[in-house]
């Protein structure tokens, strides 16, 4: 991932409240959990390309097959 880039967004109490608590729940700092949400919302909107995908198990060859 490129050098993060500072940007700062003002947020009402009540979303800065649910944002350090589910940053707590999935064990993030505050921060990271807003870069995530970011940068899914983002790629939802198609402002960003979608991360690759690892491909499945069954998108896999068995090992030995040809």
């Amino acid at each position: 991932m490129p050098a993060p880039s500072n940007v700062y967004v003002p947020l009402p109490s009540s979303a800065a409240d649910a944002l350090r608590e589910l940053a707590r729940r999935e064990f993030r700092h505050p921060r990271d959990q807003a870069q995530k949400l970011l940068v899914e919302g983002l790629r939802r909107a198609g402002a960003l390309p979608a991360e690759p995908s690892e491909p499945s198990l069954s998108d896999r060859t068995p090992v030995g097959a040809t």
